[in-house]
């Protein structure tokens, strides 16, 4: 153990894990352009000849009398969003934030105040999670809630928070798919004041996940033995949505693809789907995330709008051993702000030309 000083107060520094470097090859299968100008597929290096990402020391910060009640917690000092690498007062949050992260930086200090001195205590070593990354299943698998298994390896006997809405939906449900006793949790609805909290450091790099949380779900997943079978994931969202689905899911049917919107299936059905799947078809997003409920192999072919940018899928596909098969869309029909909730329309010669 290390101690700190941050923000004025001591904080404990545990090491968990130590520096290393991973180095991950994607499979690539095809690679096709719809109505698309982009340069995505220009970076060589990480489409075909692979990647090396060094990984930093990972640690578990612990301070003393923190308030949780929504997502942002928030100490004497300020609100912290970085795993105490920094304290935010109101007013003052970090410059690379969004504004809804700052608007969230600034209520999360009103509410302490207007609390008082009136909280319910939590007395256990208590590891706080949630108050990274945009709230998405994206975030959530696999950004947060590695954490709470690497955090009770190390502290056995410690809790860890999570807000009340968290029980009985999905997000919860993973505790129980990976086999995290609901004993450890902490649910909460109102203030609650932890006298020690802990914070552990981001498990990813380079929007790469880390070695540890790859070789964690590999661990935690029932080994199934793959089956012919052709999954088209419907997207659940109503961001990036396809404006001609009908023609997409013909296209998809003709190849022998059976649609189902998974988004809204309980998480054991979507788990068993995408355990014994041998091939995929979904639009980039969340949805992607199940990636790490995978066995090695299956072929994934994914619908992308090129205006949204994101290599965190491609990296768990290459973590996973699957082979990634990409259509770059750039025919949007209804622009909206921020651009990538637009959506957009799919060429089904293109579709075609993918799935053949």
């Amino acid at each position: 153990m290390r101690a700190l000083r941050s923000g004025g107060e001591d904080v404990e520094v545990h090491p968990l894990l130590p520096q290393q470097v991973d180095r991950r090859q994607l499979k690539v299968g095809r690679l096709l352009l719809d109505n698309s100008k982009s340069q995505k597929y220009t970076n060589v290096d990480r489409y075909m000849h692979g990647y090396t990402v060094a990984f930093p020391e990972i640690s578990c910060r612990i301070i003393r009398d923190v308030v949780v009640h929504g997502l942002i917690p928030v100490h004497e000092s300020g609100a912290i969003v970085d795993h105490l690498r920094h304290y935010y007062p109101a007013g003052n949050a970090p410059e690379s934030s969004t504004k809804l992260l700052a608007g969230r930086v600034d209520e999360a200090i009103k509410q302490k105040a207007s609390y008082g001195a009136e909280y319910e205590e939590c007395p256990h070593l208590t590891l706080v999670v949630y108050n990274e990354g945009g709230g998405t299943w994206g975030h959530w698998v696999v950004e947060n809630f590695p954490k709470i298994p690497l955090f009770l390896a190390r502290f056995p006997e410690g809790k860890v928070a999570l807000p009340i809405g968290y029980k009985n939906n999905n997000f919860g449900a993973l505790l129980d798919v990976c086999g995290i006793s609901r004993d450890s949790i902490f649910f909460y609805s109102g203030p609650y004041r932890l006298k020690q909290a802990a914070f552990i450091d981001h498990l990813y790099e380079e929007g790469t996940v880390h070695p540890w949380v790859i070789d964690y779900f590999k661990g935690a997943s029932c080994t199934r033995p793959l089956r012919p079978s052709r999954l088209f994931i419907e997207r659940a969202a109503r961001t990036r949505e396809i404006t001609n689905l009908p023609e997409v899911k013909r296209v998809a049917q003709e190849h022998g693809f059976t649609s189902k919107p998974l988004g809204s299936a309980t998480l054991q059905e979507q788990v068993e789907q995408w355990t014994r799947a041998d091939c995929l078809l979904t639009t980039l997003g969340s949805d992607l995330t199940n990636i790490v409920f995978c066995q090695p192999g299956p072929r994934l072919f994914v619908i992308s709008p090129d205006f949204h940018g994101d290599r965190f899928f491609i990296d768990l596909a290459a973590a996973f051993g699957c082979e990634w098969n990409e259509l770059l869309c750039g025919t949007i029909v209804e622009e909206r702000s921020p651009r990538n909730t637009s959506s957009f329309s799919v060429s089904p010669l293109a579709l075609n030309r993918l799935l053949d």
